[in-house]
């Protein structure tokens, strides 16, 4: 019993922490800019969607190797599961939003298959699948505007600044990672990536889609390349915290301006 329990738990339980993290960022922050009943639909939908992605993966990826194991047939079986419950919760916003929500699907699909593509082919860490899965993470926030009957452009608004974050954030940490294990570093790709972020939240305050607040937003994302000029060592753990702490703030200043 205690095999299997442990077999249902590393199957279940997802092993990507950020993601988990952006994926509860994508909801607040959908959820308090356009509070609804009906907004909780695609929430617990995108929620069993990212449930299923771990199990799904591994079983892929097992059978893919010609592996048949006790892991993949628990992976299966979660599998299954999660997705009858996501499905069910896509139909039920269907039937109480209408069209709306499948302007979301469309897409994230793509992303999704270049995500399971990457890590069937290489691994979870390759910088392909990393970038694909955080560009998606912001298409709960988007699909829950949506649902509430905001404008498609506000929801692709605040899909973008979402993914501002992710993506940021995907290139700095392995960045960091990188520095602390001595291997060689890209400073200059990391700086890129936040002068792009910024130069896209500039010209979504020029045409009025977002408030000048989300600068104060962009401006916490650049502040980490000081910390990256500092070349202290960092273990996993507490860079995980310090993203964890600006992400809440990076949320929260995200629903002022909108």
């Amino acid at each position: 019993m205690k095999l299997a329990d442990a077999t249902i738990k590393n199957v279940t339980l997802p092993t990507e922490h950020g993601a988990s993290v952006m994926l509860g960022e994508s909801l607040c922050a959908g959820l308090f800019i356009a509070a609804s009943a009906k907004g909780f639909l695609p929430a617990l939908g995108w929620l069993f969607i990212f449930l299923l992605i771990h199990p799904f993966k591994i079983a892929v990826k097992d059978m893919s190797h010609g592996i048949m194991t006790a892991r993949t047939s628990t992976a299966l079986w979660c599998s299954a599961v999660f997705g009858l419950l996501a499905g069910s919760l896509i139909i039920a916003t269907y039937i109480v939003s209408g069209f709306s929500f499948l302007f979301v699907l469309a897409g994230v699909i793509p992303l999704g298959i270049l995500h399971l593509w990457a890590v069937v082919n290489a691994n979870k860490r390759e910088l392909t699948a990393e970038l694909s899965g955080a560009l998606s993470l912001g298409a709960p926030a988007a699909s829950i505007l949506l649902v509430a009957g905001h404008p498609y452009a506000q929801a692709l608004a605040l899909w973008t600044v979402l993914a501002v974050r992710a993506l940021t954030s995907v290139i700095y940490v392995r960045e960091r990672l990188n520095q602390s294990r001595g291997k060689i570093n890209n400073i200059g790709l990391v700086e890129q990536v936040h002068t792009a972020g910024m130069a896209v939240l500039w010209a979504m305050v020029l045409v009025h889609l977002v408030k000048p607040l989300i600068f104060i937003a962009g401006f916490l994302l650049v502040m980490r390349l000081w910390l990256l000029y500092q070349r202290r060592p960092i273990t996993a753990i507490n860079l995980g915290l310090q993203e964890l702490m600006l992400g809440a703030a990076f949320v929260i200043l995200t629903i002022f301006s909108f």
